[in-house]
C-alpha cells in the first residue's frame, strides 16, 4: 500500500479510475509497484517456510489522498494484483 498526494484536478472527479491510470503511467508508478512486488516476493520466500505467492501476496494499493470521499466510494482508490508468471519472469530477470 502506497499513499499518494498527486494534485491531478480541483474535485474528486480528477481521481477516477481513467485519471488515476493515467497517473500511474505518466510517473512510472508502475514501474515503482513491480519493483516492490517483486522485492516483497523475495522476501516472503526466505521468510515463509510455505510460501505461496497466490496465498501470501495480497497485490497493490495505491491510495491517492486527495481523491478519497465519501461520494464516490472508488475515487482515489487503485488495486493491481501482479500475476505469479509476470512476478516470476521479472525475477528471472535479476
Amino acid at each position: 500500500m502506497d499513499y499518494k498526494t498527486n494534485y491531478i484536478g480541483g474535485n474528486s472527479s480528477f481521481y477516477s479510475s481513467i485519471y488515476i491510470k493515467k497517473t500511474i503511467v505518466n510517473h512510472r508508478y508502475d514501474l515503482q509497484y513491480q519493483l516492490y512486488s517483486l522485492v516483497l516476493h523475495r522476501y516472503l520466500k526466505q521468510k515463509l517456510i510455505n510460501y505461496n505467492y497466490n496465498v501470501h501476496f495480497g497485490g497493490i494499493y495505491y491510495l491517492f489522498l486527495r481523491g478519497i470521499d465519501n461520494i464516490n466510494s472508488k475515487n482515489g482508490l487503485f488495486f493491481y494484483y501482479p500475476s505469479f508468471d509476470f512476478i516470476n519472469e521479472l525475477e528471472n530477470l535479476f
